[in-house]
């Protein structure tokens, strides 16, 4: 069964979601029906102040869930298909890659949807705006072969242009329009597809 939301009740479910985890389902279930399963001792939900949501997860717990939806195997892909350089996770961050060229971080969602929601906290934002490398944010979804690779500097000149005041980074991709809402922008340009990997 599929519903439609409005994009402020999709915001809502976004801001209460814990990253790699939840779907809009579990967190309704959280939310209406008070069903706080065993899965909420080993993924808490973050702290909505922290810094960087990730490192509240555990992490085996965290690479045992990539390992199971081939995000870790996507990422590797990715990055050498794109980059063609080798890279090392940066330390302190969990999707974040360096190389001795670029600084490249990671979001996933990866459900078979036209909606997908990221979340980029101030800590790795502010980690890709001061390196002097050339920065990227990276939105992909393994379920349907696809990554938004967007260059820091033109989220930058995006935010600018919105107006966008928040500290964060809030994704809601409309992906059959190739839309970030919050921002207003089209980013189809930055769409990359990658077949069956």
């Amino acid at each position: 069964m599929k519903i439609e939301i409005d994009d402020d009740v999709f915001e809502f479910l976004q801001k209460r979601a814990v990253p790699f985890v939840d779907s809009p389902n579990s967190i309704l279930r959280r939310l209406l029906l008070k069903d706080r399963a065993v899965k909420e001792k080993l993924y808490p939900v973050p702290n909505p102040k922290s810094s960087d949501v990730i490192t509240d997860m555990p992490l085996r717990s965290l690479q045992d869930r990539e390992d199971k939806n081939g995000f870790a195997d996507f990422i590797s892909f990715i990055l050498k298909e794109e980059f063609k350089e080798e890279f090392h996770k940066k330390a302190s961050y969990r999707m974040m890659f360096e190389s001795s060229g670029y600084l490249v971080y990671m979001q996933n969602f990866n459900k078979d949807s036209d909606r997908m929601w990221f979340s980029i906290m101030e800590k790795p934002l502010k980690e890709l705006k001061k390196t002097g490398k050339k920065a990227f944010i990276c939105l992909t979804n393994p379920a349907k072969h696809i990554a938004y690779m967007i260059p820091v500097k033109d989220i930058e000149e995006q935010i600018r242009k919105s107006g966008w005041s928040r500290n964060h980074l809030t994704a809601n991709i409309n992906h059959r329009s190739s839309r970030w809402i919050e921002l207003d922008w089209n980013i189809k340009d930055y769409l990359k597809k990658y077949g069956m990997w």
